[in-house]
């Protein structure tokens, strides 16, 4: 399974860009992607996601890589792991941005939309109803994180980092392991320890 985040304009797959995409093989965690591009002409810019991700309009309008050259290169990078899932936290949001630059740039997309959603399995393993959390976030990833003894994910945004913290993230609840070395200073928490800490957001 291929681990997903990426950075854009906006929270709009239609009217929004992206500008970056990091990856990782979660089977092979030290296969890694990134890789950032400009944006369409004509997308929408949000202060607020430039001021998450930490792009300036200047970077995301001299950068000469379009989105879809981006995307090519991503999908040779995952072609190479025989996989055609992907995972993240919130992925439908990846996904949709994924999809959408496939379909702008009339690019085939070898992805199911059948995606792992981090936010999902952790609400699944705190023994939640799936009608409690299905199409709702109930959880930033920062909360998942601390709740799962990792610090979170720094400012700004960007995309690898993004999906290392995800990767992690994943294979602490499904395995209740470390999977990448440099989280490796941060203990496991267990169910028990993630419900306090959670509780403690109020």
């Amino acid at each position: 399974m291929i681990i997903v985040d990426v950075e854009t304009t906006g929270l709009d797959p239609i009217r929004n860009s992206i500008l970056s995409i990091g990856a990782l093989d979660l089977s092979n965690p030290k296969n890694q992607f990134y890789g950032e591009c400009g944006i369409w002409k004509g997308a929408s810019i949000s202060k607020t996601a430039l001021k998450i991700n930490g792009f300036t309009r200047k970077q995301i309008r001299d950068n000469k890589k379009t989105p879809g050259e981006l995307l090519k290169e991503f999908l040779e990078w995952a072609k190479r792991t025989k996989t055609k899932k992907i995972g993240g936290y919130y992925t439908r949001f990846d996904y949709s941005f994924l999809k959408s630059t496939a379909d702008r740039f009339s690019i085939k997309f070898p992805f199911s939309p059948d995606v792992l959603d981090l936010h999902d399995i952790f609400c699944k393993k705190m023994g939640m109803d799936k009608a409690m959390y299905e199409g709702i976030l109930l959880f930033s990833l920062n909360e998942i994180m601390i709740s799962l003894g990792m610090p979170p994910e720094p400012d700004p945004h960007n995309a690898l980092r993004g999906a290392k913290y995800t990767a992690e993230g994943i294979s602490r609840v499904k395995n209740g392991k470390n999977l990448l070395k440099e989280f490796m200073n941060y203990p496991v928490t267990g169910k028990d320890g993630m419900q306090v800490k959670i509780l403690s957001f109020g």
